[in-house]
């Protein structure tokens, strides 16, 4: 087992070795007080591959966090699930901790992510509406899945992640037979969204790479696309510029460490393990969650264990008292504040009541006439979204193949193959409906097909 130094770090999070004035990663900004107290607790995360797993246990404070312990066990199949399963428990109890449920890390290259794009979907239909379109979302056509989501924030954006049920299921037999308690099986993207806003937030989009022995894999945010996650079998710096691309940032703010985006470990020694573990970390990290964010779980809801809330007892119980100190001291004079400020607003309101009257009447009149012209623009535009849409329907050649269409008021996004892409702009601009045909990126040659990306002007009179 590695041993891992657990010297506590500094409310603004340097290190031991660092000066207590320095400043955090440009761009970072602490989160409020309440979401540190809510990521505040202890997690354990386990990362599985073929013949090994990876467990680490870390605690979480609203100021700091600290790496706990840190096992691998090899040999699962030699050795089997009972005795890794005695070890696990051992583990555990050398650090003080009981047995807790854990969070389960499933290998990236094992995994579909998908981002769905759902306006207007409530919370409670969201599984419905990812069921019905399940099976164009993944490959495994003679197999069962396994899937979980979560909505990004409170954008339209959902992640899914979709894995065998095959590999899901193995997995979920063998920590039963080891006697482990889970609490869920989750996938890198859902692990980086989460632990991304532990502590702190990002003020701005980002990007960042996680390589790893033959591929790599890419992580970002913007305003334009809430989550960015793809497995690309490339050098991490063409994937980093394509995905800064996809996720419309510039500038040289946008690419990223992923050390940078985390929050920083107590030593020197755990930071240096954190960026050698980056997903193993964050997932630990939104396990360790006392009031835990809504997760892509993977695991059926039945087999699901809640978190030990006796280790939170003491901290929440303090953090009580403490919220009524600090009430009782400023309270009273809070109250005395707000029943001055009552009287002398209710003379006020006496008198503005009737003018605000008038003017409400005025701002409804005023709402139903802009809402009458909205309706009447936006039938105009649905009869020229069509017939935008059927002429670019028409003039593709059968051996052209759109896979992206975004469709504005100004001008189209349009990517695909086709046998030769260099002859689109003719073909496009031909029609009176469109003008100043571009390509945004170079042709990229797959075979005996050209892969092409077209921006397309939409005359004036559209």
């Amino acid at each position: 087992m590695e041993t891992i130094s657990t010297a506590p770090v500094s409310g603004n999070g340097a290190r031991p070795d660092q000066p207590a004035t320095a400043a955090a990663p440009a761009g970072l900004r602490s989160a409020s007080l309440w979401k540190r107290i809510a990521a505040s607790g202890t997690g354990v995360a386990i990362a599985v591959q073929e013949e090994s797993i990876d467990i680490l246990l870390l605690r979480v404070r609203p100021s700091s966090v600290t790496i706990l312990g840190y096992q691998r066990f090899a040999g699962l199949k030699e050795r089997g699930a009972a005795e890794i399963g005695a070890e696990y428990a051992r583990f555990l109890r050398s650090n003080g901790v009981p047995q807790m449920p854990a969070w389960v890390l499933l290998p990236r290259n094992e995994m579909i992510v998908r981002s769905l794009s759902l306006p207007g979907v409530p919370a409670k239909d969201l599984d419905s509406a990812i069921a019905l379109q399940l099976e164009s979302l993944h490959p495994y056509v003679d197999q069962g899945v396994r899937y979980g989501y979560v909505r990004a924030g409170k954008s339209p954006q959902v992640i899914v992640g979709i894995a065998r049920e095959e590999l899901v299921d193995r997995w979920i037999a063998f920590f039963e037979e080891a006697g482990v308690k889970l609490a869920g099986f989750t996938f890198s993207a859902d692990a980086l969204y989460r632990a991304v806003r532990c502590l702190r937030m990002s003020d701005s989009g980002f990007v960042t790479a996680l390589p790893s022995e033959d591929a790599v894999e890419v992580y970002g945010e913007s305003a334009s696309r809430p989550v960015y996650d793809a497995l690309l079998y490339a050098d991490a710096a063409p994937a980093l510029a394509r995905a800064a691309s996809e996720l419309r940032l510039d500038g040289p703010g946008a690419i990223r460490e992923i050390a940078e985006l985390l929050p920083a470990p107590a030593t020197v020694e755990q930071a240096e393990f954190a960026a050698k573990h980056p997903l193993l970390y964050a997932t630990a990290l939104g396990a360790a969650a006392a009031f835990p964010t809504p997760a892509a779980n993977l695991l059926p809801a039945e087999l699901r264990k809640g978190g030990n809330w006796a280790m939170f007892l003491p901290t929440l119980i303090l953090a009580g008292l403490l919220a009524l100190l600090v009430a009782g001291m400023f309270g009273y004079k809070a109250w005395e504040e707000r029943q001055y400020a009552a009287r002398l607003t209710a003379e006020v309101q006496a008198l503005e009541r009737q003018v605000a009257a008038g003017q409400r009447l005025d701002r409804e009149g005023e709402r139903f006439l802009t809402r009458l012209d909205q309706l009447k623009e936006y039938r105009l535009r649905t009869t020229a979204d069509l017939e935008a849409l059927l002429a670019l329907t028409r003039l593709l050649p059968d051996d052209a193949w759109v896979t992206q269409l975004d469709l504005s008021r100004a001008e189209i996004s349009l990517a695909g193959e086709a046998a030769r892409a260099g002859d689109l702009i003719g073909i496009i601009d031909a029609s009176p409906l469109f003008e100043k045909t571009e390509f945004a990126m170079p042709l990229q040659r797959v075979e005996n097909r050209e892969i092409f990306r077209l921006r397309i002007h939409r005359e004036a009179a559209q």
